[in-house]
């Protein structure tokens, strides 16, 4: 977005079926049901956020070598 702060949504839509079972002794092809584990609908939202030292960032420009090295480049996920 701006400033190295970034955000991701997602969306899903699905049906988790299963198979596992006969409905009676005499079938020959399982039974087909909607998973306990299905979770029709999932939102995920997730963001970075780049910190501004190093080199061509806010603050850094003028770093040494050293703490470009140990500073620069370091990103908070969330």
């Amino acid at each position: 977005m701006s400033k190295g702060l970034s955000f991701q949504l997602s969306w899903t839509y699905s049906k988790f079926m299963e198979a596992t079972a006969y409905r009676n002794e005499t079938d020959s092809v399982l039974e087909k049901v909607i998973s306990d584990l299905d979770f029709s609908h999932r939102f995920v939202l997730s963001s970075i956020y780049e910190f501004p030292f190093g080199k061509g960032r806010r603050w850094g420009a003028t770093m040494p070598f050293f703490g470009e090295t140990l500073l620069g480049g370091w990103q908070l996920q969330g």
